[in-house]
């Protein structure tokens, strides 16, 4: 099963992606797409601000995303929002923030790493297991600001 076939890109996102550069633009649905294939009931929370962002969440709000997929102008991070609670035996998280951390994606060949999967699904369940009460809900793609 694809990307696509767990949720298609949704038509605005594809339009702020495709004013990217068509390397960065694909490197960014290809980080999106590995995080669906281990989340695919989850939210993605589009910000357009210095960067497009796609945060992915357990529900509309911020506070329970686990990844996002950070998309600037001449590279793309694969960002993890409690980094730096996970186990990284591989090293791949960079960053000394207290929270965040990330993985700068350089090649279509980094997402095919087990170790980035297994990134992305201790990520997820760390999130789930944050919530403790409340109850996830079914994900939809939500633009949170609009230019």
């Amino acid at each position: 099963m694809s990307a696509a076939q767990v949720r298609p890109l949704a038509p605005r996102l594809a339009e702020l992606l495709d004013a990217r550069p068509a390397g960065i633009a694909d490197q960014a649905v290809a980080a999106r797409g590995a995080v669906l294939m281990v989340a695919p009931d989850s939210w993605e929370l589009v910000y357009e601000t210095y960067a497009l962002s796609v945060a992915f969440s357990w529900t509309n709000a911020l506070r329970d995303a686990f990844c996002h997929v950070a998309v600037y102008r001449e590279h793309v991070n694969l960002g993890f929002n409690r980094g730096a609670e996970l186990q990284d035996p591989a090293g791949l998280l960079r960053g000394t923030g207290k929270l965040i951390r990330h993985v700068r994606l350089t090649s279509p060949d980094d997402l095919a790493k087990p170790d980035l999967t297994t990134l992305i699904e201790a990520a997820a369940q760390h999130a789930r297991a944050r919530m403790k009460s409340r109850t996830p809900t079914p994900g939809q793609v939500v633009f949170k600001t609009d230019k």
